[in-house]
């Protein structure tokens, strides 16, 4: 099964990788790939089908002059063992250091220094260990464990002191947390959380509410665009002054067209009076009522008589009308229901 492995830096401006990567580039990836499928002391089988369906799916190329390309340049040696082909990783176990070795695959005597191992009784190539082993760490196939498996914390080496200065393990019986004295400082107590204090945007929602909410509806939540164009409004026409804006809201309040009497079935919102045109509309009383009162209706418009109770002959002789008047649909219809003696009556378009 594929391992995770490291890459040691080097091997990018080693000559024989370097070349590698310019007489055969896809001999890159396979060589990376060899590394996740050998065993933890860099063996492989060297099946050709089926290390092109683990490393190289996609490539329209054989692997086997690939492995041979790799084990001219010696970046691998291979071997038979029991009828069975197998190849060795170099210096795999210089570079590779699992945790918990498992080996899967036979290697002759001859090739462990091939693959990095130290064949003087340190483990995997490390020159500062000897054979001595874990408390309690089982060796598989002649490879020790590279560390203790317990919940451990990993001894932390201080700056400037040069010497280790291990802590207590978190998983060991009866460990205690180390005092502040022995190297560790205490937790500053979280900071009071203080009451927070309305803002210039806060308060002037809230004005909002109060003044304008009972008839246009109240603000639910202040997003970040209407943060920023309440901020401006209330810089930029009303020079932060809540007083000045509030007699603006009374001022939209008491219009009729924007408390949804303009027969348009619309209401002003915070954001249409946030808007810097909006402000302006309202402070030279576009929207007041005149008298305090609604502005009267306008009148209706006249109708031509000549588009109503006449055959369709004559209507499509009249001039198109505008679209969206009554005379236009009476003009429609007679363009379409040419057999009728007449148009649709006046009658039908009165409320228009």
């Amino acid at each position: 099964m594929a391992r995770i492995r490291s890459i040691h830096p080097g091997i990018f401006t080693d000559e024989a990788f370097m070349e590698l990567t310019v007489e055969a580039p896809l001999a890159i990836p396979l060589l990376l790939g060899l590394w996740t499928e050998a065993d933890d002391q860099g063996v492989f089988q060297a099946r050709a089908l089926t290390l092109k369906a683990r490393i190289l799916p996609a490539a329209a190329v054989p692997v086997e002059p690939l492995l041979a390309e790799l084990e001219r340049r010696n970046f691998i040696r291979r071997f038979t063992s029991e009828g069975r082909e197998y190849g060795a990783v170099r210096n795999f176990q210089r570079y590779q250091r699992p945790k918990k070795p498992k080996i899967t695959h036979p290697i002759p005597t001859e090739l462990l220094s091939y693959v990095g191992r130290n064949t003087t009784g340190s483990e995997l190539g490390d020159d500062e260990g000897g054979d001595e082993e874990e408390p309690g760490g089982d060796q598989v196939g002649g490879v020790p464990h590279q560390f203790p498996t317990g919940g451990e914390i990993c001894s932390q080496r201080e700056e400037g002191g040069g010497r280790k200065k291990k802590r207590a393990s978190l998983s060991s019986p009866g460990g205690d947390a180390p005092a502040p004295s022995e190297g560790f400082e205490a937790a500053p107590p979280p900071p009071e959380t203080a009451a927070t204090e309305p803002t210039p945007v806060t308060s002037a929602v809230e004005a909002w509410n109060t003044i304008c909410g009972p008839a246009l509806g109240t603000v639910r939540k202040v997003t970040d665009g209407r943060r920023r164009a309440i901020a401006a409004r209330l810089r930029e026409d009303f020079a932060g002054d809540p007083a000045q804006w509030e007699a603006y809201l009374r001022r939209i309040v008491a219009s009729t067209f924007l408390t949804g009497g303009g027969g348009r079935d619309w209401r002003a919102n915070l954001d249409w009076a946030v808007k810097a045109g909006s402000v302006v509309q309202v402070l030279e009383g576009k929207y007041d009522d005149r008298g305090g009162q609604a502005s009267p209706p306008k009148p209706a418009r006249a109708l031509d008589e000549r588009y109503w109770d006449r055959p369709p002959s004559a209507v499509r002789q009249l001039p198109k009308p505008t679209l969206q008047t009554p005379e236009r649909l009476a003009w429609d219809e007679a363009q379409f229901n040419r057999s009728a003696p007449h148009p649709v009556t006046r009658r039908s378009y009165a409320a228009a």
